[in-house]
């Protein structure tokens, strides 16, 4: 399957920057899918791949796992978030698709920008210092301000899984960063799931540039062009040059993986 990408009128795919959050200074990492440079996937491929809780990697995603996932676009966006200069990091994926109504067999070219959700997934903290701040609600904070301010759509999802440890511990959990509509008391949210998993939602998204505007992403960057002199024959001529930005191309072979993308679970 193919994600939808966020819209993205830059030629850059990877952005960092800061923003406060509850008195709190939190620095962040996005990459915006396709990526298309080889350093970018690689360093993608060392954290997400090699997140550790508790000695094991988290949720199962391991290098490989995140190959698959850069190689056949299947997530939207990888993000990163912590208190500025703390090792207390919050991550995750989100997903740009259609899965209240589609199947895993299908396209984003198939699909409209307009049914598809933004869905959270794979969401581990990792810290080997303080637990300084709050970065899983900051990490939500900006997948959901990314979600109104480059989309425009005012509701963001996850699921999980119908299980009893799942339904103690992490429906609170979300519960308390927002996500108030879950698909047994309100299964409109999501009509034609055929899972066994709770969908939640957050809806009622608002705007909040003055914290955080991600309006850059919308603003074209023209071609970059420089000048060189060469001396031809004792003759000074100008030869101008476009840079040239070169794509990456990831030969591994695609692998079946059928199950849906957003079976992760938070750990902390």
């Amino acid at each position: 399957m193919v994600a939808i990408s966020f819209i993205n009128k830059t030629r850059k795919t990877k952005f960092k920057g800061t923003f406060n959050l509850d008195s709190t200074d939190y620095e962040y990492t996005l990459y915006l899918l396709p990526i298309t440079k080889q350093k970018e996937y690689n360093e993608i491929v060392n954290y997400f791949g090699n997140r550790m809780f508790k000695g094991s990697v988290c949720l199962e995603v391991d290098e490989s796992a995140v190959e698959d996932y850069l190689d056949n676009e299947d997530v939207s966006a990888f993000i990163m978030i912590n208190p500025l200069n703390i090792d207390n990091v919050a991550s995750g994926t989100l997903q740009i698709y259609d899965w209240c109504n589609t199947s895993s067999k299908s396209s984003s070219k198939s699909q409209s920008i307009d049914d598809a959700d933004v869905w959270i997934n794979d969401v581990c903290r990792v810290s080997s210092s303080s637990n300084t701040g709050n970065p899983l609600k900051a990490l939500f904070y900006f997948m959901e301000q990314l979600t109104i301010q480059n989309l425009h759509k005012n509701n963001i999802k996850l699921y999980i899984e119908n299980e009893p440890d799942n339904v103690k511990v992490l429906k609170p959990k979300y519960e308390s960063l927002g996500f108030v509509k879950n698909m047994i008391q309100n299964p409109e949210i999501c009509p034609n799931w055929t899972g066994t998993e709770i969908v939640m939602e957050k809806a009622g998204l608002t705007e909040e540039t003055p914290v955080i505007d991600f309006s850059f992403l919308q603003s074209s960057v023209k071609t970059v062009r420089y000048t060189t002199a060469t001396m031809v024959k004792g003759k000074g001529t100008n030869k101008t040059n476009k840079r040239n930005h070169s794509s990456y191309k990831h030969n591994k072979h695609n692998t079946n993986r059928s199950y849906k993308r957003n079976k992760k679970y938070y750990k902390t």
